[in-house]
């Protein structure tokens, strides 16, 4: 049987988690049961379809099928002018 424990640290360590970050473990945590390893080996496909929904409650954007294009580079006011396609 699998334990139903997250193990999670976070960076810097000479700091505390924050509440955003507490709120995106809270996810990973509320569906570990449907995707810990290795008793339900998922593909990353079936793992996302499974915590996508509650990361979008927090405000994350999830790929569904669909690529998700994420600026890296930026100029005048603001404005995207390199962007690269996540898959």
């Amino acid at each position: 049987m699998m334990k139903s424990e997250l193990r999670w640290c976070v960076f810097p360590r000479s700091r505390p988690s924050t509440e955003h970050q507490q709120a995106v473990i809270g996810v990973f945590q509320d569906c570990l049961l449907k995707i810990g390893t290795p008793v339900n080996g998922l593909s990353s496909t079936d793992v996302l379809a499974t915590v996508g929904p509650g990361l979008q409650s927090i405000g994350y954007t999830v790929e569904q099928g669909r690529r998700v294009a994420r600026p890296v580079l930026f100029g005048e006011n603001d404005k995207p002018v390199k962007s690269y396609n996540v898959v």
